[in-house]
Protein backbone atom coordinates (compact mmCIF):
# COMPACT_ATOMS: atom_id res chain seq x y z
CA UNK A 1 0.00 0.00 0.00
CA UNK A 2 2.80 2.45 0.88
CA UNK A 3 4.54 1.66 -2.44
CA UNK A 4 1.37 2.56 -4.37
CA UNK A 5 0.98 5.81 -2.42
CA UNK A 6 4.66 6.72 -3.03
CA UNK A 7 4.26 6.01 -6.76
CA UNK A 8 1.17 8.22 -6.94
CA UNK A 9 2.88 11.11 -5.12
CA UNK A 10 5.97 10.78 -7.34
CA UNK A 11 3.80 10.75 -10.48
CA UNK A 12 1.87 13.85 -9.30
CA UNK A 13 5.13 15.68 -8.55
CA UNK A 14 6.49 14.77 -12.00
CA UNK A 15 3.32 16.13 -13.61
CA UNK A 16 3.61 19.38 -11.66
CA UNK A 17 7.24 19.85 -12.75
CA UNK A 18 6.37 19.01 -16.38
CA UNK A 19 3.48 21.47 -16.23
CA UNK A 20 5.81 24.20 -14.97
CA UNK A 21 8.24 23.62 -17.84
CA UNK A 22 5.39 23.51 -20.36
CA UNK A 23 3.99 26.82 -19.06
CA UNK A 24 7.44 28.40 -19.29
CA UNK A 25 7.98 27.09 -22.84
CA UNK A 26 4.54 28.38 -23.84
CA UNK A 27 5.71 31.94 -23.42
CA UNK A 28 6.58 33.39 -26.80
CA UNK A 29 7.78 36.57 -28.34
CA UNK A 30 6.18 40.01 -28.06
CA UNK A 31 6.30 42.79 -30.64
CA UNK A 32 4.62 46.13 -31.32
CA UNK A 33 3.48 47.72 -34.57
CA UNK A 34 1.70 50.82 -35.75
CA UNK A 35 -0.81 50.08 -38.51
CA UNK A 36 -2.04 53.27 -40.17
CA UNK A 37 -5.07 51.75 -41.90
CA UNK A 38 -8.03 49.55 -40.96
CA UNK A 39 -7.65 45.90 -41.97
CA UNK A 40 -9.24 42.50 -41.76
CA UNK A 41 -7.97 39.35 -40.06
CA UNK A 42 -9.95 36.36 -41.35
CA UNK A 43 -13.49 37.68 -40.94
CA UNK A 44 -12.83 40.30 -38.22
CA UNK A 45 -12.36 44.00 -38.98
CA UNK A 46 -9.60 45.70 -36.99
CA UNK A 47 -9.17 49.49 -36.66
CA UNK A 48 -6.06 51.47 -37.55
CA UNK A 49 -3.86 51.93 -34.49
CA UNK A 50 -1.03 50.64 -32.36
CA UNK A 51 -0.91 46.87 -31.91
CA UNK A 52 0.71 44.30 -29.68
CA UNK A 53 1.51 40.96 -31.29
CA UNK A 54 2.16 38.11 -28.87
CA UNK A 55 3.26 34.65 -29.92
CA UNK A 56 2.37 31.72 -27.67
CA UNK A 57 3.87 28.33 -28.38
CA UNK A 58 1.61 25.34 -27.85
CA UNK A 59 1.39 21.69 -28.73
CA UNK A 60 -0.18 22.49 -32.11
CA UNK A 61 2.48 25.09 -32.94
CA UNK A 62 2.61 28.84 -32.43
CA UNK A 63 -0.50 30.96 -31.96
CA UNK A 64 -0.51 34.70 -32.48
CA UNK A 65 -2.66 37.16 -30.55
CA UNK A 66 -3.07 40.62 -32.03
CA UNK A 67 -4.54 43.36 -29.83
CA UNK A 68 -5.15 47.04 -30.49
CA UNK A 69 -3.76 49.00 -27.56
CA UNK A 70 -6.46 51.73 -27.34
CA UNK A 71 -9.70 49.78 -27.79
CA UNK A 72 -8.16 46.52 -26.48
CA UNK A 73 -9.82 44.66 -29.35
CA UNK A 74 -8.02 41.32 -29.57
CA UNK A 75 -8.04 38.43 -32.00
CA UNK A 76 -6.24 35.11 -32.25
CA UNK A 77 -4.66 34.88 -35.69
CA UNK A 78 -4.86 31.43 -37.27
CA UNK A 79 -1.61 30.75 -39.10
CA UNK A 80 0.62 28.07 -40.55
CA UNK A 81 4.35 27.99 -41.32
CA UNK A 82 5.42 28.37 -44.92
CA UNK A 83 8.77 28.58 -46.66
CA UNK A 84 11.70 30.20 -44.86
CA UNK A 85 11.68 33.99 -44.74
CA UNK A 86 13.79 35.93 -47.22
CA UNK A 87 15.13 38.02 -44.35
CA UNK A 88 15.14 37.99 -40.55
CA UNK A 89 13.16 41.22 -40.33
CA UNK A 90 10.08 41.07 -38.10
CA UNK A 91 7.02 42.32 -39.99
CA UNK A 92 3.34 41.93 -40.85
CA UNK A 93 2.33 41.90 -44.51
CA UNK A 94 -1.08 43.01 -45.75
CA UNK A 95 -2.72 42.45 -49.14
CA UNK A 96 -4.67 45.59 -50.04
CA UNK A 97 -7.18 46.54 -52.70
CA UNK A 98 -8.59 50.00 -53.33
CA UNK A 99 -11.27 49.46 -50.65
CA UNK A 100 -9.68 47.31 -47.90
CA UNK A 101 -6.64 45.43 -46.56
CA UNK A 102 -6.19 41.99 -45.03
CA UNK A 103 -3.36 40.51 -42.96
CA UNK A 104 -1.67 37.75 -44.98
CA UNK A 105 1.74 37.08 -43.34
CA UNK A 106 3.55 37.41 -40.04
CA UNK A 107 7.35 37.19 -39.88
CA UNK A 108 8.63 37.32 -36.31
CA UNK A 109 12.32 37.53 -37.18
CA UNK A 110 13.20 33.89 -36.53
CA UNK A 111 13.59 32.96 -40.19
CA UNK A 112 10.04 31.65 -40.63
CA UNK A 113 6.98 33.18 -42.25
CA UNK A 114 3.49 32.42 -40.94
CA UNK A 115 0.65 32.73 -43.48
CA UNK A 116 -2.89 33.67 -42.53
CA UNK A 117 -6.18 33.33 -44.34
CA UNK A 118 -5.86 35.62 -47.32
CA UNK A 119 -8.63 37.98 -48.41
CA UNK A 120 -10.22 37.23 -51.78
CA UNK A 121 -10.45 40.02 -54.33
CA UNK A 122 -12.06 40.05 -57.74
CA UNK A 123 -9.84 40.02 -60.80
CA UNK A 124 -10.84 43.57 -61.62
CA UNK A 125 -9.44 44.87 -58.30
CA UNK A 126 -5.77 45.80 -58.34
CA UNK A 127 -3.80 44.51 -55.35
CA UNK A 128 -0.70 45.70 -53.58
CA UNK A 129 1.30 44.35 -50.65
CA UNK A 130 1.98 46.62 -47.67
CA UNK A 131 4.61 45.64 -45.07
CA UNK A 132 4.54 47.02 -41.52
CA UNK A 133 7.67 46.53 -39.42
CA UNK A 134 7.37 44.93 -35.99
CA UNK A 135 9.41 46.28 -33.08
CA UNK A 136 10.40 43.46 -30.76
CA UNK A 137 9.85 44.18 -27.09
CA UNK A 138 13.12 43.95 -25.13
CA UNK A 139 13.56 41.14 -22.66
CA UNK A 140 11.28 38.72 -24.47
Amino acid sequence: MKTNYFAQVTFAAALAVAGTFTAFAAEGSHAKASVNFPFRVSTVDMPAGKYDLVQRNGNAGPRFYLSETTSHKQIMVASWVTAPAKSNAASMTFRCSASNCGLVEIAIGDGRVYKTQSPKYTRSESERLVTVNLDRVAGE
